[in-house]
This record gives structure tokens, C-alpha cells and sequence, in this order.
């Protein structure tokens, strides 16, 4: 039996992994808390530290899909000959950014396609920064995770202001274990609902092909 594979294949990703993030924010309190009664309204979950991973992991997907579906799509207009002047020099600038970090996507897109931008100085963009660096660390996780125990990640005054850290800090040999400390339902709603803003906020400033791909789609992200 011949089976034809398709040559390309378009998978759109960014949605699976922000279901993934809001799940984790409905995770349990573990059972030794529910023995002490102690259960508060920003309790710990180990399974809250996933929320920071799969939101940051659904808004690269989502970058990265914007970019790839315009290429995909200016890219065939330059074939058939169909495309004009500013189409071919936002397929330079498309080239560009898919080899940029995170941050720098999100930040640059819209100024460079459409020439708005991002106020850097309010929410969503600050929680959005704040919540790269967090995946960040937890990913290229290092022991200890910070050296003594009272340096601070950069991002701990932001969680600080957010009251999403654990009430008491969590210290192991004399260092702070920020990665418990963060792994809290605030901290996972936290996140979440940074993504739903930060990509509901771009589809605000964004205009044509990627506008019309992804302004319905982010407004079904509902915050928690």
C-alpha cells in the first residue's frame, strides 16, 4: 500500500501548551496539608512550577507560529509574483526575528511591522519579562539555585509585589529554595494570565495576515 506523506506539515502548538498551563493551575493541595488543615488561599503545589514552563513555552510557540504562517505566506505571494514592495522587505525582517530571543520577538515585531510597541514600563510587558527569566532559571537550573541565601533572583521583588511567593521561605543548607517558594497557586495563575495578556495585547497592536490569523484565537484565552 503507497501512503503519500505531505511534504510540510502545520501543527499549531501554542494552544496545547497554554491548556497544559491552565491545568497545572488546578492542581491540589498535597494530601499532608489536607491532614494539618493548614490549607490557605496561596497554597504549594510542586505541580504549580509547571504553569511558569508551559506559559512560556505556549507564547514561544505562538512567536514562533506568527512568524512562520506570514513567512509561509509572503514567501508564496514572491513566488507567484504577486507581492508588493513592503511584503518583501517584511519577509527580511521575518528572516531576522525567527533567529532572535523570546523577548526580543515580542519586542520587536511590532515596531518593526507595524511601528507600534509595547509600553515596557506597565503590566502586561514587566510580568511578561519577569516570567521569561523565571522559565529561564527553571530550565538552565543550577545548585545551589542562587548562591547564599540572601541574594535574590531578579525577578523576586516582581513576585514579592504580586504576593505570590510562599509566606515563609523555604531554606535547604543555609540557601533559599526559590523554586518552592514560587511553585504556589498565585504563582501559577500568575503566570498564566501574564500569557493570556501578553498575547492578547500583541494581537492589539498587530495588523494584516497576522491580525487576521490570531486576533480570535488569543481573545478565547480566558484568565483565571
Amino acid at each position: 500500500m503507497n501512503i503519500k506523506i505531505p511534504t510540510k506539515i502545520s501543527v499549531v502548538k501554542s494552544d496545547y501548551f497554554m491548556k497544559r498551563a491552565r491545568d497545572a493551575c488546578f492542581s491540589p493541595p498535597i494530601e499532608a496539608d489536607i491532614i494539618k488543615n493548614t490549607i490557605q488561599e496561596n497554597y504549594f503545589s510542586p505541580v504549580f512550577l509547571d504553569a511558569y514552563r508551559m506559559s512560556v513555552t505556549a507564547l514561544e510557540a505562538f512567536i514562533n507560529e506568527r512568524i512562520e504562517i506570514n513567512r509561509q505566506i509572503v514567501s508564496g505571494r514572491i513566488a507567484m509574483k504577486l507581492a508588493e514592495a513592503d511584503e518583501i522587505n517584511q519577509l527580511k525582517i521575518l528572516e531576522m526575528l525567527k533567529e532572535q530571543d523570546l523577548v526580543t520577538k515580542y519586542r520587536m515585531m511590532p515596531i518593526l511591522l507595524w511601528q507600534k510597541a509595547f509600553d515596557e514600563n506597565l503590566t502586561p510587558f514587566q510580568d511578561f519579562i519577569a516570567l521569561v527569566s523565571i522559565r529561564n532559571d527553571i530550565i538552565h537550573y543550577k545548585m545551589p539555585f542562587y548562591d547564599e541565601q540572601n541574594q535574590k533572583p531578579k525577578w523576586a521583588r516582581k513576585l514579592e509585589e504580586k504576593h505570590v511567593l510562599l509566606q515563609q521561605p523555604v531554606v535547604t543548607d543555609s540557601c533559599r529554595v526559590w523554586i518552592d517558594e514560587l511553585s504556589t497557586l498565585k504563582g501559577a495563575k500568575w503566570a498564566y494570565n501574564s500569557s493570556c495578556k501578553i498575547l492578547k495585547q500583541f494581537a492589539a497592536l498587530s495588523s494584516g495576515i497576522i491580525k487576521t490569523t490570531c486576533k480570535d484565537y488569543v481573545n478565547s484565552f480566558e484568565e483565571l
